[in-house]
């Protein structure tokens, strides 16, 4: 879709000619301003932009890391997770587990 966008002549004011189907939508585009990047701008956010990138996917990585060790000690039977006991804590009503 961004090349699609990209490769659109903004002068001419240019529209899709057929619709573009993104999972289960349609979409018809056009363009009507397009505007160059500001290289010297970006330069200078291009650090926090890159660190606020890495802090994202370290965070992600580490949950999903989290969620796998959980997964593999339950099925170890390592640990047990006491849903009713969680519930407690953030205030939602407790899962009940059949044994």
């Amino acid at each position: 879709m961004r090349r699609l966008i990209y490769r659109m002549d903004s002068r001419r004011r240019e529209v899709t000619k057929t619709p573009v189907k993104i999972g289960d939508n349609w979409y018809v585009v056009g363009v009507t301003n397009r505007e160059e990047a500001d290289t010297a701008d970006f330069a200078k956010k291009r650090d926090g932009l890159i660190e606020s990138a890495l802090t994202k996917k370290r965070g992600q990585v580490f949950t999903d890391y989290l969620a796998s060790k959980q997964h593999e000690m339950e099925a170890k039977g390592d640990i047990k997770i006491y849903k009713d006991a969680l519930a407690k804590f953030d205030g939602s009503p407790a899962e009940t587990e059949e044994e």
